[in-house]
């Protein structure tokens, strides 16, 4: 993942709600599919392993998103474990083949989270982040951000 990656999704990530968050792992998920993909074409098998570890870590994050007591979430739980489970299986054999099972079974759900994090309008999970504003000022080639801070502290809560 590039720089500028790892700026846009921890920007996303601090302005998100639980809903929102999740959507933003499952694209975290999709570029790790990507990645993986790509280093399997290189024949890079250890980036190809370490990629798929990171994607099976965002699946663990997802399952412990989930709230139990919903009927839904169990069945989704199932889902999330099958495509772990077949990550794991890909990593351990090197072969590719499933990361199409895994990304076949996510993206059957990603569509309902978005739908939820369009409707849920509930607060960021984190707090006291600075507020980030694009198109106040132009570069020559880029459009530029700024921070406005008028919080000194600047201790995260959540």
């Amino acid at each position: 993942m590039t720089d500028e990656q790892i700026k846009e999704y921890t920007l996303r990530i601090t302005g998100a709600n639980a809903s929102g968050l999740t959507v933003i792992i499952y694209e975290l998920l999709e570029d790790c599919f990507a990645q993986a993909d790509k280093a399997y074409q290189e024949g890079q098998m250890e980036t190809f392993a370490h990629t798929v570890k990171k994607a099976e870590r965002y699946i663990g994050e997802l399952l412990h998103g989930l709230n139990y007591e919903d009927i839904m979430a169990k069945e989704i739980a199932v889902r999330y474990v099958r495509a772990q489970r077949t990550l794991i299986a890909a990593r351990v054999e090197g072969k590719q083949g499933g990361l199409a099972i895994a990304r076949g079974i996510l993206e059957e759900l990603k569509p309902l989270f978005e739908r939820l994090a369009s409707a849920d309008k509930s607060a960021p999970i984190i707090s006291n982040t600075q507020k980030v504003y694009a198109g106040l000022t132009y570069g020559k080639t880029s459009l530029n951000e700024m921070a406005i801070d008028p919080v000194s502290n600047r201790g995260y809560s959540v």
